[in-house]
C-alpha cells in the first residue's frame, strides 16, 4: 500500500486486522519522520488517515493505525531459518510513480545482524529505489520476509545496483506488540563536543593558472582539483562543501540559465525544492552573474541542503559554483561558504 506524507511518498503493508475493521500497517520510520499528516492508500482505490501508534528510530520501524474497512494483513515468515539463496520480491511504490507498485525479484544475499539498526538485516539483490521504502520483501510463500529499508548509494550519490537491505521479520516480530502499546523510540542525542569549525582566521589563495581565477579556501579543507575543469572543496567531515565547473564559452544567456537550472533542480530534488532567492545581474560587456538559492532535498535518506548555485560569466569564459550545506551545519558553516562564494573572480 501507499503511504503519503506532506513530506513524500513511500510504502507499506498491514501487519495486522482487528475484528473491529481496524488496520495496522508498518511502514519505516524515516518515512513519516517529522509528518504532519499521514494519508494510507489501500489497493490504488481507498484512502485513510494514518495514525501514527509508535516508532522506534534505531529500528527504522512504525505502526500505523487505519479505520475502518476490510483488510487482510501479510503473514510474517516462520521462525526458522531464513536460507541464504531463498527467492525473494520486493514490493514498493518505487520513485512514486502513480499506478500500482512495482515488484522486483531477486534472492536472499545475507542474513545477519546488525548493530547499527539493532535488528535483524536481509541483504538481498532484488532492486529498491525511494519510495519502495516501508514495503514488504516477500517469500515465494507469500509470507513476509522483511520490510524494506534502505539501499546503498555511492560517492556521487548514484543507487549501487543490487544491494539493498530490509529489517528482518524476527526483528518485526519482536517490535510490533510495543509499537501497538505506543513505544517511541528516538535516536539517542549524543553528547556535546566541540563543533567541527574551520579555522575562519587562516585562509588561503587558490589560483587557477589555466581558467584563470582565484578563490579563498579556509585552512583545513580538502581541495581536489584532479579533474579537468572542476575544483571540489570539502570541509572536515565534509559538513559542507563548494563545487567549481569552469567553461572556456558562455553557450546561453543568464536568464536562460537560471530558468533551466531551476527547471532540473525541481526534478532532482523530489522530496523538497523551495527557491527562497534570485538574481541576475549582466553588463554591458557581456560579462555578469547569476545566483540562486533554495532549500532542497533528494529523497528522504538524505538531509535538508541549504545550496547556493552561481553562474559567473568573465571574458572568454566563465564559472559555476555551487555551495551545499546540510541544515543542521548552516550555523557552522554559513559565514565560511559565503566567503568562500565572494572571494571567486578572475586572477588579478
Amino acid at each position: 500500500m501507499r503511504v503519503n506524507t506532506d513530506r513524500g511518498q513511500a510504502s507499506g503493508f498491514i501487519a495486522e486486522t482487528t475484528e473491529a475493521g481496524r488496520a495496522y500497517v508498518l511502514t519505516n520510520y524515516h518515512v513519516v519522520e517529522e509528518a504532519v499528516s499521514v494519508e494510507v492508500q489501500v489497493n490504488e482505490v481507498d484512502s485513510y488517515i494514518g495514525i501514527i501508534l509508535g516508532y522506534n528510530a534505531l529500528k527504522d520501524m512504525a505502526l500505523l493505525e487505519i479505520c475502518c474497512g476490510t483488510f487482510h494483513a501479510l503473514p510474517l515468515r516462520d521462525t526458522d531459518a531464513l536460507k541464504v539463496g531463498a527467492e525473494v520480491t520486493a514490493i514498493g511504490y518505487s520513485l512514486g510513480i502513480a499506478g500500482s507498485p512495482t515488484f522486483t525479484r531477486g534472492i536472499v544475499s545475507a542474513h545477519r545482524y546488525d548493530e547499527a539498526y539493532r535488528s535483524w538485516v536481509i541483504q538481498t539483490d532484488a532492486s529498491t529505489n525511494p519510495g519502495s521504502s516501508g514495503g514488504p520483501l516477500l517469500l515465494d510463500s507469500g509470507k513476509v520476509a522483511g520490510i524494506n529499508s534502505f539501499f546503498v548509494r555511492d560517492r556521487n550519490g548514484v543507487l549501487v545496483d543490487g544491494v539493498s537491505f530490509a529489517i528482518s521479520s524476527e526483528s518485526i516480530r519482536e517490535s510490533l506488540p510495543s509499537l501497538k502499546l505506543g513505544e517511541r523510540v528516538d535516536i539517542p542525542t549524543p553528547t556535546p563536543e566541540p563543533s567541527p569549525v574551520p579555522v575562519v582566521d587562516d585562509w588561503q589563495t587558490y589560483s587557477h593558472p589555466r581558467y584563470g581565477y582565484t578563490i579563498e579556501i579556509p585552512a583545513g579543507w580538502t581541495i581536489n582539483d584532479k579533474e579537468e575543469g572542476r575544483l571540489d572543496l570539502l570541509s572536515p567531515g565534509e559538513y559542507a562543501a563548494v563545487h567549481i565547473f569552469t567553461f572556456d564559452s558562455q553557450a546561453v544567456s543568464l536568464e536562460a540559465w537560471v530558468e533551466e537550472t531551476i527547471r532540473t533542480l525541481r526534478e532532482y530534488n523530489q522530496e523538497l525544492f523551495e527557491v527562497t532567492y534570485r538574481r541576475i545581474e549582466e553588463q554591458e560587456n557581456g560579462t555578469g552573474v547569476a545566483a540562486i538559492i533554495y532549500w532542497g532535498r533528494t529523497s528522504l535518506e538524505f538531509c535538508i541542503t541549504y545550496r547556493t548555485h552561481m553562474f559567473i560569466v568573465l571574458e572568454g569564459g566563465g564559472l559555476t559554483i555551487e555551495s551545499r550545506m546540510c541544515k543542521e551545519s548552516i550555523e557552522e558553516y554559513e559565514e565560511v561558504v559565503a566567503r568562500i562564494l565572494k572571494s571567486a573572480g578572475p586572477n588579478s
